[in-house]
């Protein structure tokens, strides 16, 4: 009854991460895992959540650790891309 009444969770439903403050959060967001990520985790430094799990030759994690779909989310016809510094910022580049 004590966290219906301070509005806390105890389990998330899939695609949603439990914060420490018992709260959920999707995960597939921009500011959290990324739109293509499977699995998500904490940075062990700074406690941001991050994607943990970022597989496959059509995905990118990029340098925040956030993992985007080479074909869904940035290219249309790319197979596979990556990451690439560009000065202080970084840059998706598809490669053959």
């Amino acid at each position: 009854m004590i966290y219906i009444n301070q509005k806390k969770c105890q389990i998330c439903k899939s695609g949603y991460f439990i914060t420490e403050n018992e709260s959920c959060i999707y995960c597939r967001d921009e500011k959290y895992g990324g739109p293509a990520c499977d699995k998500y985790g904490k940075n062990q430094i700074n406690g941001n959540i991050i994607c943990a799990n970022c597989k496959g030759k059509d995905k990118a994690l990029n340098f925040k650790e956030k993992c985007y779909s080479c074909q869904h989310d940035l290219f249309n016809e790319c197979d596979k891309c990556k990451f690439i510094s560009n000065g202080n910022n970084e840059k998706l580049v598809c490669s053959l």
